[in-house]
């Protein structure tokens, strides 16, 4: 990655892809999508667009592929949780991955705090991990 430029990101190995939620913790309220296929990875948005400028409006097309927090300032990580899931066989575990982020937005000083879970249903989001 850093020979293409990126100096800031995180990045997981993740065999399965799903379609994701990102939620705001705070207010449970979700703010973007995203799909995972193979990897996780999370990307400052600066470094992004310098790598390929025409990035962003790609992204906001096809809004599915990826959560776009601007101006957020904070930790994040990436939680990779091993779990049997109900529509897998029996002893058929899978990778639940949660992107977990605290912070702030560093225009506004206000709080952004926020989880993103591979999985579509509510009911699969574990709320224990929001205050890791």
């Amino acid at each position: 990655m850093e020979n293409l430029g990126f100096t800031t990101y995180l990045t997981k190995w993740k065999a399965e892809g799903y379609n994701g939620k990102t939620y705001n913790t705070d207010t449970g309220r979700q703010i973007g999508e995203f799909y995972i296929e193979n990897l996780i990875s999370v990307f400052l948005l600066d470094e992004v667009l310098k790598y390929n400028p025409k990035c962003f409006k790609r992204l906001y097309d096809y809004n599915a592929t990826a959560t776009i927090i601007k101006d957020f300032e904070g930790t994040i990580q990436i939680v990779l949780e091993e779990k049997q899931l109900p529509y897998k066989k029996k002893g058929y575990l899978s990778y639940v991955a949660r992107i977990i982020g605290h912070g702030k937005n560093k225009v506004t000083g206000k709080p952004i705090n926020f989880m993103g879970s591979d999985f579509s249903s509510d009911d699969m989001i574990d709320t224990d991990l929001y205050n890791e």
